[in-house]
């Protein structure tokens, strides 16, 4: 979703990912099975724990709510199950995320950003971790997650060491490279 989109859906069984960003309204009621990918722009400034998703009463996510700056959109999200959560950080982003489970990471690399990728491991619980990323800050407390994956844009690039991610697309003129990584498709 992106632009001006608006959905709203109520009663579905396999309601699907939805990737929320610019100034989108998304609002599901009595649904279940949903991965949320929530697009952090370079402007945000996130500070937020995650809600169990199993038997979800209620979750709202804009920047009305404390710790939530530099967005635009409104999840809003009622009586579900079987939520997930993911995250698409950009370059600058400032993500402070604490006892959360999330599914997966989406890191996105825009413009001419330069950045070494490395130490990135899929299912991993973080007791204290900050992710050795130059542009931007990215830091768990007690905080699990499932599976990393890299998403290179416009003329951006990146070298890959060491990591065990989930997936890797390269789109526009980016480019990635590296050594002793691998690709396990859980992304």
């Amino acid at each position: 979703m992106q632009g001006n989109a608006s959905i709203t859906i109520n009663k579905n069984n396999l309601t699907g990912e939805f990737v929320i960003s610019d100034n989108v309204n998304l609002n599901i009621k009595n649904s279940n099975e949903i991965l949320l990918w929530h697009h952090f722009p370079d402007t945000a400034v996130i500070t937020h724990t995650f809600p169990n998703g199993k038997n979800l009463d209620t979750y709202k996510f804009n920047k009305t709510i404390f710790g939530v700056k530099g967005i635009s959109y409104n999840i809003a999200v009622d009586s579900c199950s079987n939520v997930l959560w993911g995250l698409m950080p950009e370059g600058k982003s400032d993500i402070n995320i604490s006892n959360s489970t999330i599914r997966s990471i989406g890191l996105w690399f825009k413009g001419k950003d330069t950045v070494n990728v490395s130490g990135l491991v899929n299912n991993v619980t973080y007791k204290d971790y900050t992710a050795p990323l130059d542009d931007r800050n990215l830091h768990f407390y007690n905080t699990a997650v499932q599976t990393w994956s890299l998403y290179t844009f416009q003329k951006s690039f990146v070298n890959v060491k060491g990591c065990i991610v989930g997936e890797i697309g390269s789109f526009g003129k980016s480019k990635v490279t590296g050594s002793g990584f691998t690709v396990d498709g859980s992304g």
